[in-house]
């Protein structure tokens, strides 16, 4: 899938789980996201469960046909939006308070 350019990024969501990998890859690509979660779990089992076998992939619109011939066992999460973090149709936060955050963690811990 990956050799042939279906896959346009890739995270494990090993370090935090499914939220987690969605942040740092939206982070990384100074985009955002909009997902729905799945009712057959808890809200905090499914956002942030670390199960060792799960990846986080996005796929161009024009190809998600193609990989979901080829991909095998998968759940659409959602979509890659321009800057905000959406969950089942909350607006979280925009990529930039997340990297604010993500970036001066400590600072903000330690009160400076």
């Amino acid at each position: 899938l990956i050799a042939g350019k279906l896959v346009v990024s890739a995270h494990d969501c090993s370090d935090g789980g499914i939220f987690v990998a969605l942040a740092e890859s939206a982070m990384a690509g100074n985009l955002g996201f909009e997902i729905q979660t799945d009712n057959n779990f808890r809200k905090d089992a499914f956002l942030f469960g670390e199960n060792q076998s799960r990846v986080i992939v996005s796929v161009r619109p024009d190809m998600q046909a193609s990989f979901e011939a080829q991909a095998g066992n998968f759940q659409l999460l959602g979509k890659v939006t321009a800057s905000e973090f959406i969950v089942d149709n909350q607006l979280l936060m925009n990529v930039s308070a997340a990297k604010n955050l993500y970036d001066h963690a400590l600072g903000h811990l330690i009160g400076g």
